[in-house]
């Protein structure tokens, strides 16, 4: 991933919208060389995201409470902190903005994160396949 601050902020909160409607963005620093900033998904549940240019560095970890839960980063290479066992690092291919944010959104929904709330884009009824 190779953006400047501005498109990934801007590309970060067109997926938070896309994959947590009811999300809230909270810009916590950002300038020409870094971006910190939060998608809070409810009052004890939100999305750190850390975008650094000069060295592409790139982490987003999802927070419940105080704990890191889950995370994507690419210290030392591409890896995930997978739910339950955040301190593990498994090995993965870079992965597109989609993607995280897909992840996320499957962790959050697998622990009963999420409140509940019909799927506007679904045209078959809700269930597991």
């Amino acid at each position: 991933m190779d953006f400047s601050v501005d498109a990934f902020q801007a590309k970060v909160q067109d997926l938070a919208g896309q994959y947590f409607p009811t999300s809230k963005p909270e810009l916590q620093e950002a300038n020409p060389l870094r971006l910190e900033m939060r998608i809070v998904l409810s009052s004890d549940l939100f999305i750190d995201i850390f975008y650094g240019v000069s060295k592409k560095r790139i982490d987003f970890a999802l927070i419940k409470a105080t704990e890191r839960i889950f995370g994507i980063d690419n210290l030392n290479g591409w890896h995930r902190h997978p739910f339950g066992g955040v301190k593990e690092h498994e090995a993965i291919e870079e992965p597109t903005l989609e993607e995280v944010f897909s992840e996320i959104k499957s962790v959050s929904a697998e622990q009963g994160f999420l409140p509940e709330a019909p799927d506007e884009h679904s045209t078959s009824p809700a269930g597991h396949n």
